[in-house]
């Protein structure tokens, strides 16, 4: 009987308690999934984002939940926030008219060199 009235006076409280942060939400997977100069073929998710974080640009496009996705393959190109999709046989011409003029340094001093001494 003693020992039952002690056990009143100390349990005042109950032993069970409420806790309430032992919640948590699954994750959402958001972020860039492809990365600048990588290549991406038509169809493929580039960014899935809450909000227009990330605006499309050329070869690209904007879904109904603003995930971008590539409407092109091609490489990937993100400048300021603005996700492009370039197409690569546009950017190899581009680049072979650009250096077609080009002449290697060596190379030319050689050739000069090679011409004098045949001269």
């Amino acid at each position: 009987m003693f020992y039952n009235y002690i056990s009143e006076i100390f349990a005042h409280k109950t032993g069970t308690g409420n806790t309430r942060n032992n919640r948590d939400s699954r994750p959402k997977y958001l972020g860039l999934k492809r990365f600048h100069n990588m290549f991406v073929y038509t169809g493929n998710i580039i960014v899935r984002q809450r909000g227009a974080h990330f605006k499309p640009g050329p070869g690209a496009a904007m879904g109904r939940d603003f995930t971008i996705y590539a409407k092109r393959s091609g490489r990937l190109q993100i400048l300021k926030r603005r996700v492009s999709v370039l197409d690569l046989l546009a950017e190899n011409q581009y680049l072979k008219e650009q250096n077609k003029n080009y002449d290697s340094p060596m190379i030319t001093t050689l050739s000069k060199i090679w011409t004098k001494k045949s001269l």
